[in-house]
């Protein structure tokens, strides 16, 4: 029998200063589900951040857009049904009659203080009429003048038409005739001073509608 040789192993090569030898597959595989927790926590926040701080609210605002157009629809429900066709026909043929109703220069206003000077004088009254500033009253897409004026009346016994007619029904009369007239003046104060019979002395205040800058 003969003897066979027996070759001897070769060694490992030795590691070379600095080479850090792989990790084992244990520890790579660690790393790997921290990374994907990690990835799953970050999306469960984002959802819960978009849910709460973005998505909650726009829905709570898109709720009460809708409640408030449902309640303006019924409101025109409402009206359509209040308003029929020939009064919103009435009503726009009303309102291109508003500037025949307003002062539109400083010259109808005197035309108007003249003819009431003349009412004035038919009822035996003496009045002192003080104007105030003119302020200014948006309506729309209107904008109006009004003037106050204070207007002092002395009231005395005095005939009308032949009989004898008394302070108060000589006041009214005033206060009808300014009320009524064609241009718009509001009654916006009554003072009225007297004895147990009779009044002597009243004070009226009126709001003068007017269409521009009318300075009385």
């Amino acid at each position: 029998m003969s003897d066979t040789p027996v070759t001897p192993a070769r060694p490992l090569p030795p590691s070379l200063p600095g080479q850090s030898q792989p990790e084992s597959n244990g520890s790579g595989e660690l790393r790997f589900r921290v990374i994907i927790v990690a990835f799953l926590l970050l999306s469960v926040f984002l959802l819960w951040w978009s849910f709460i701080r973005v998505l909650t609210p726009r829905m709570k605002e898109s709720r009460n857009l809708t409640t408030a157009v449902a309640r303006l629809s019924s409101q025109v429900d409402d009206l359509d049904r209040q308003w029929a066709p020939a009064d919103i026909e009435t009503v726009t043929n009303q309102y291109a009659l508003v500037p025949s109703h307003l002062f539109s220069d400083q010259m109808a206003l005197d035309l108007w203080l003249a003819g009431l000077k003349d009412q004035v004088n038919s009822l035996a009254l003496t009045v002192k009429a003080d104007f105030g500033k003119t302020t200014t009253q948006v309506e729309g897409e209107e904008k109006f003048g009004i003037i106050s004026a204070s207007n002092s009346v002395d009231i005395g016994n005095a005939p009308l038409d032949g009989q004898m007619a008394s302070p108060y029904q000589r006041l009214l009369r005033l206060i009808q005739t300014i009320s009524t007239q064609e241009k718009r003046a509001d009654l916006m104060e009554l003072t009225v001073a007297g004895g147990t019979n009779s009044i002597y002395h009243a004070t009226l205040g009126y709001n003068f509608w007017t269409a521009g800058e009318v300075t009385p």
